[in-house]
């Protein structure tokens, strides 16, 4: 994994959490003899959020991590103000985590058009951070017992490769200031393509 997260008890997190997530994948697809386009093209956010969150607490014996996932929260006036993707109390460190993930579908060229330029990179980031902000501030009542507490944008992307030079750009991405980015690839059982699934996101204090 490549981790340029500048907070260190955040960066500790996604170096535990992330490749925590891939190994629950190969897990599954090690169960089930289906190491193809289907376990990863095929689940939606819902799938490799719970994908990832089986991850951290399949490796996490002393309970170190209270998780919630599609928690409603509710205003100070008790209006209803949404469903937060994953909510992640960190008992040691006494932080707390507002997730926001976002499941796309991605070209093979992505990584070499302007979509994945900085400053589209960064504009992509705010808003999927804009969504975890409304649920911090709505619960922000709640939050004073933590010393401190984080947003994190987490986006899952699949991809299908036509081109198999196209892996390499993919593998090789170097992540910008402050953002995280792991690649694992994978052969089709269906096809002779190759088939790659990136996780990768941004973080901020809250």
């Amino acid at each position: 994994m490549k981790n340029r997260i500048n907070n260190r008890i955040v960066k500790d997190f996604l170096s535990y959490s992330i490749p925590a997530f891939i190994n629950e994948i190969d897990i599954h697809a090690s169960k089930t003899c289906r190491e193809d386009k289907y376990h990863i093209i095929e689940y939606g956010e819902l799938g490799l959020v719970n994908f990832y969150i089986n991850g951290i607490v399949r490796n996490d014996p002393k309970h170190r991590y209270l998780i919630k996932n599609e928690f409603e929260l509710r205003d100070k006036n008790e209006n209803y103000a949404g469903r937060v993707d994953i909510i992640i109390e960190d008992c040691i460190e006494n932080v707390i985590y507002f997730i926001e993930a976002k499941r796309i579908y991605s070209n093979e060229n992505e990584p070499e058009t302007e979509y994945w330029s900085e400053n589209a990179t960064k504009k992509y980031y705010n808003k999927v951070l804009f969504q975890a902000r409304k649920y911090f501030d709505a619960d922000m009542r709640n939050l004073s017992k933590f010393k401190s507490a984080f947003r994190i944008a987490l986006i899952f992307s699949s991809i299908e490769f036509s081109d198999e030079s196209k892996i390499t750009i993919w593998d090789k991405y170097i992540p910008m200031g402050n953002e995280f980015y792991i690649f694992k690839k994978y052969r089709s059982l269906n096809s002779s393509n190759w088939l790659g699934l990136a996780c990768y996101g941004t973080t901020e204090t809250c």
